[in-house]
C-alpha cells in the first residue's frame, strides 16, 4: 500500500509538471489569474517530489537497510523525526499552492461541465480536504515532537543525516520538478517553432502565386507593393517585352505560356491632390523566388522631379511593403531615360530593390524583389532596370 502511494504521489506530481511545462509560455504570457495557477502546479510538483525523495532517502538511511556505516543509520525515532520535519515543510507550500488549483478545477469544471473537469474538481477538493485536515489535526503535534527530539537529541551523527536528507531531498525534488518543465517547455516551443516554419513557407508559396496580382500602384508619397530582392545571382535576360510606352528585357518566367503579365494600377494619391491610373507588367522566375516588375503610372497633376520627391516615392514603396529601408541606399541613377531614384528595402526573407523617374504627370518605376535564399546582387537588379526604355 504505501508503495502504491508513494507512486501515485510521484506519478501526479509529475504529471504536474508536464501540465506547467506544457503551458508555461501561454501563461507568461496571458499572465493574472492562469499565470499564477501556473505557478502553483510548479509548487505542487515540486513539493510531491521532496516528500517522495524524503521517504525513499530516509527509509534507505536508516537501519531497516543498514546502507550507511552503523552510527550514521537513522532509527525508527530518528527516523519519524525526518518525516516530521519533511511534513513541516511541505506542507505549508502544498496547501497554498493546492488552494490556487482546487479554485481553478472548481471554476473550469463549471464552466466546462464535462465529465474529465468534474473528475479533476472533485479529487483536488478530496485532496484539498485531506491535507487540510491532516494539517489541522496534525501539525500542533508535529511542531511539539520536532522541539523535544532537537532539545532531547544528543546523536550528532544522527541529525547530521536528518539535515543532510532534507537537503537532498530538497534539492532532488525541486531540481526534478525545474528538469520536466524546462524540458517540457522547450519540447513545446520547438514544435511551434516547427510549425510556424512550415506556416511561413505556406504562406511565401502561396504569395509568389499570386504576387502579380498582389502588385498594386505606386503614388508619388505611397501606395505601391514591391517584392523582396537579394544579391549575387545571375538572371539572364531572356525575354523581350515590348510594350506601348516602355519596352524592357526580362527573365525566363516560370511559365513560359504566360510570360510577363499585366495588371491594372489605379487610385487616388495618399495626399488625396489626385488620382492616378497605369500598367505593372512583371513576371516570377526561379521557381517563384524572385519577382521582376516594371510600370507606369499617369497621375491627374504634374509630377516633381526633384531628389526629394523621388526619394518619398522611394521611400512609400518601401514602407508599403512592410520593409525596412537599407541605410544610404538611394542613389542617383536613370530609369526610362530619366533621372531616377533607387532604394533598396529588405525583410527576414527578402531584399527589394526600386527605381523610380517621372516626367510631366507620368511616373516610371521597377521592382526586384529576391528571396535571400537565391544570394542574388545589386548588379542583378540594375542590369533589369538598365533595360528599360521609352517607346
Amino acid at each position: 500500500m504505501i508503495v502504491f502511494l508513494l507512486l501515485w504521489n510521484f506519478g501526479i506530481s509529475w504529471l504536474n509538471c508536464w501540465f506547467v511545462g506544457k503551458t508555461w509560455a501561454e501563461s507568461k504570457a496571458v499572465g493574472g489569474w492562469t499565470r499564477l495557477v501556473t505557478w502553483s502546479a510548479a509548487v505542487m510538483g515540486a513539493c510531491g517530489f521532496v516528500w517522495c525523495n524524503l521517504l525513499v532517502i530516509g527509509y534507505a538511511a536508516s537501519t531497516h537497510v543498514g546502507i550507511l556505516p552503523h552510527k550514521y543509520q537513522l532509527t525508527d525515532p530518528y527516523l519519524e523525526l525526518l518525516w516530521e520535519m519533511g511534513y513541516a515543510i511541505v506542507i505549508f507550500p502544498i496547501l497554498g499552492s493546492g488552494l490556487a488549483i482546487w479554485a481553478d478545477s472548481l471554476k473550469q469544471a463549471y464552466k466546462n461541465r464535462d465529465m474529465l473537469s468534474v473528475g479533476v474538481a472533485g479529487y483536488n477538493t478530496f485532496a484539498m480536504a485531506h491535507n487540510a485536515y491532516e494539517a489541522a489535526e496534525f501539525l500542533p503535534t508535529v511542531f511539539e515532537k520536532i522541539g523535544n527530539s532537537l532539545e532531547d537529541s544528543d546523536n550528532k551523527a544522527a541529525m547530521l543525516v536528518i539535515y543532510t536528507v532534507l537537503a537532498l531531498s530538497v534539492g532532488i525534488g525541486v531540481g526534478l520538478a525545474y528538469y520536466i518543465i524546462h524540458t517540457t517547455a522547450v519540447g513545446v516551443a520547438n514544435k511551434a517553432r516547427s510549425w510556424r516554419e512550415s506556416k511561413f513557407e505556406e504562406i511565401n508559396l502561396t504569395r509568389r502565386d499570386t504576387m502579380m496580382k498582389k502588385y498594386a500602384a505606386i503614388v508619388l508619397s505611397l501606395m505601391m507593393f514591391a517584392l523582396p530582392v537579394l544579391a549575387t545571382q545571375n538572371f539572364p535576360l531572356t525575354t523581350p517585352f515590348n510594350g506601348p510606352v516602355f519596352s524592357a528585357m526580362y527573365p525566363t518566367p516560370d511559365n513560359s505560356s504566360v510570360g510577363v503579365e499585366k495588371s491594372l494600377a489605379e487610385g487616388t494619391t495618399t495626399n488625396n491632390d489626385g488620382t492616378y491610373t497605369g500598367y505593372t507588367y512583371g513576371s516570377t522566375t526561379k521557381n517563384g523566388k524572385a519577382w521582376f516588375g516594371a510600370g507606369y503610372l499617369d497621375y491627374t497633376s504634374v509630377r516633381g522631379t526633384s531628389v526629394d520627391v523621388l526619394d518619398k516615392a522611394v521611400d512609400g514603396g518601401i514602407a508599403g511593403m512592410k520593409l525596412v529601408l537599407v541605410p544610404d541606399s538611394r542613389k542617383n541613377t536613370e530609369l526610362a531615360g530619366l533621372f531616377a531614384r533607387e532604394g533598396e528595402g529588405v525583410d527576414d526573407t527578402s531584399d527589394s530593390f526600386l527605381r523610380v523617374s517621372v516626367t510631366g504627370n507620368r511616373c516610371y518605376l521597377a521592382i526586384v524583389v529576391f528571396d535571400k535564399s537565391l544570394h542574388a546582387t545589386q548588379a542583378d537588379a540594375d542590369e533589369f532596370f538598365n533595360s528599360i526604355h521609352r517607346n
